[in-house]
């Protein structure tokens, strides 16, 4: 909700992907510079 409205980004941000999709887009989110949790 923090990137909605325009605040600090203090609320942990969530992405959803199918369970088939979970290494790619890891794999994609790591290269940009995301720091995942390991959940």
């Amino acid at each position: 909700m923090s990137v909605l409205d325009g605040s600090i980004g203090i609320l942990p941000r969530r992405l959803m992907v199918r369970d088939q999709d979970l290494f790619i887009a890891r794999a994609i989110l790591t290269d940009n510079g995301f720091e995942l949790e390991n959940a």
